[in-house]
């Protein structure tokens, strides 16, 4: 419970010292109930909504059946390699500014050691880039 529902449950002026306020906390439950749901902490059970979506998979004629609509709602093509060689594409892109914005830094005070980022006086990060289609890229310490 934070320290704002706190306060309105336990030290409502209302209700007597030691008591709760009903109301309160049951607001205080609700919030934190839809807040979950919407974080995908909590499901409801066969809900359409609110449900898991893992519990329900569609598998075997019932996927084929609904595979068309399902690939239209999402935009998306029944082959997933040109998707996919978009994103890898942005990634790579991402990771080729990054490391440049790295290189560009000197003297920024930042370093990498052990695979962790820190600040430091006047280290530096450096990146390996790696080559379009490559699965990683890897951080190393300044030699």
């Amino acid at each position: 419970m934070t320290g704002s529902w706190r306060r309105l449950v336990f030290a409502n002026p209302n209700v007597p010292p030691g008591l709760v306020d009903k109301a309160a906390y049951s607001f205080c439950v609700l919030e934190h109930l839809h807040r979950s749901l919407r974080r995908r902490d909590v499901f409801a059970k066969d809900g359409d909504r609110w449900g898991d979506p893992r519990a329900r998979p569609l598998a075997g004629e019932k996927w084929t059946a609904a595979e068309p609509e399902v690939l239209t709602a999402l935009g998306l093509e029944s082959e997933p390699a040109g998707h996919l060689a978009e994103l890898a594409s942005a990634l790579h892109a991402a990771y080729v500014q990054v490391a440049a914005g790295q290189h560009g830094a000197e003297g920024s005070g930042r370093e990498v050691e052990a695979g962790q980022a820190r600040q430091g006086e006047g280290a530096q990060a450096h990146a390996a880039v790696p080559a379009a289609g490559q699965r990683h890229c890897c951080w190393r310490s300044p030699s």
